[in-house]
C-alpha cells in the first residue's frame, strides 16, 4: 500500500521539480529520493581538493578513507576530521533553484602498531538524502498543494588493519558497520476549510555489515599503484509509517544491498613537490533491486577522477606558508 502511494505522489511532482533534477551535488537533488540516496565518494580532505582521487595516495599526515592499504604508520598517531560546504544554483526555462548544504565529513583515527602495521577507526556518511519537491493543483472550485521532503542517509563505522609484509607492498582490510535513517514526509494542503490537510511520515532505519580490501604496490619510490574492492553487503530496512487518517500506524520490513564496488588508481610524485594521480572507480548497481517499487531501475556507476597537488615543502619545521598545499582536480 505504501509503495503504491509513493508512486502516485511522485508522478505529478516531476514536472514541477525539473529545475532540481539536474543537481547531482549533495546540496539537494531529486535523485537522492531513490533508494539509500546519493552515494558519497570522499577519500579525504586532500583527495576532495584533487577531484576525488585517493586509491593510490599515501601521505604522512592524511588518513586515506578510500583505501585501507594506504594507511601506513609514519611513526605517530593521527586524528583527523573534515567539514564540507556545498552550494549550487540551477536555472532552466521552468524556473530556478538554489541550495546549500554543510556537513561534518566524519572522524578518523590511526594508531601505529610498530613499523609495519596500523590500526584505524573511522566514522562518516556513505550516502546523502536531501530533497524537496512541491506541486500546486486544482479541483473544481478548490486549490491544493502537495509537497514531498526527505532527509537523512546511510553512515558507516569502520575498523581497519594495515600491514606491510615486504618493502613496497601494502595490504589493508576494513570491516564496516552500516547504519542510518531516512525520513520522508508527504503533505497535502488545501486552500479551503472544506478539506482537512494531511501529513504522512515515513522513517526508514537501515543497518548491515560489509568490508573493503585494498592493496598498494610501489614499483619505485615515486610510483604508487593501488586497488580496492568492496564485496556486496546486505542491508535491512525497517520503515515506520505514521498515517494522517488511518486508525493505526504500520511498519514495513524490506531488504536491499550495497553492490560490488571496486577501483584502481595510480599516483606519481616528482622531487620538486608535485604529485599527480588518477582513479577509476565503479559500482555495480544494475543488479540491485530498487528499494521501493516504481518506474525506475538502477544503472552501474563509473567515476574517472584526475588530480594534482603541489606542496613547496613537507618538512614539519618549515614556516607555515612553505607547507601550504595547492590542489586541483
Amino acid at each position: 500500500m505504501s509503495s503504491l502511494r509513493r508512486y502516485r505522489m511522485s508522478m505529478p511532482l516531476v514536472s514541477a521539480a525539473l529545475v532540481l533534477a539536474s543537481q547531482l551535488c549533495e546540496a539537494g537533488s531529486l535523485y537522492s529520493s531513490k533508494g539509500i540516496g546519493l552515494w558519497r565518494i570522499y577519500p579525504s580532505g586532500q583527495g576532495a581538493g584533487m577531484g576525488g582521487v585517493g586509491i593510490a595516495f599515501m601521505d604522512n599526515l592524511t588518513i586515506n578513507l578510500c583505501n585501507p592499504a594506504a594507511r601506513y604508520p609514519a611513526g605517530f598517531t593521527r586524528v583527523s576530521t573534515d567539514v564540507g560546504f556545498d552550494f549550487s544554483t540551477t536555472t532552466s526555462s521552468s524556473g530556478s533553484a538554489s541550495a546549500h548544504y554543510g556537513q561534518a565529513s566524519g572522524f578518523a583515527m590511526l594508531i601505529p602498531l610498530g613499523k609495519r602495521a596500523t590500526f584505524s577507526a573511522t566514522l562518516g556518511p556513505v550516502s546523502v538524502v536531501r530533497y524537496a519537491a512541491a506541486h500546486a493543483d486544482t479541483l473544481p472550485g478548490y486549490q491544493f498543494s502537495r509537497q514531498v521532503t526527505g532527509e537523512g542517509g546511510l553512515n558507516q563505522g569502520e575498523f581497519s588493519f594495515f600491514l606491510m609484509p615486504v618493502r613496497y607492498l601494502y595490504l589493508g582490510a576494513s570491516a564496516h558497520l552500516y547504519f542510518g535513517r531516512i525520513r520522508e514526509t508527504w503533505e497535502t494542503t488545501f486552500s479551503s476549510t472544506d478539506f482537512v490537510s494531511s501529513k504522512d511520515r515515513f522513517s526508514s532505519h537501515l543497518e548491515g555489515f560489509g568490508g573493503t580490501f585494498g592493496v598498494v604496490l610501489r614499483p619505485t619510490a615515486r610510483w604508487n599503484i593501488g586497488a580496492v574492492v568492496s564485496p556486496p553487503a546486505e542491508l535491512k530496512v525497517a520503515t515506520d509509517i505514521k498515517h494522517a487518517f488511518r486508525g493505526s500506524d504500520s511498519t514495513l520490513e524490506k531488504e536491499t544491498r550495497l553492490p560490488l564496488r571496486w577501483g584502481i588508481g595510480v599516483a606519481y610524485q616528482w622531487p620538486f613537490g608535485l604529485t599527480v594521480g588518477g582513479d577509476y572507480y565503479r559500482q555495480e548497481w544494475k543488479e540491485v533491486v530498487p528499494l521501493w517499487e516504481g518506474r525506475y531501475a538502477y544503472a552501474n556507476s563509473s567515476y574517472l577522477m584526475i588530480g594534482s597537488e603541489f606542496v613547496p615543502s613537507r618538512r614539519l619545521t618549515d614556516p607555515y606558508l612553505k607547507k601550504v598545499a595547492y590542489r586541483a582536480g
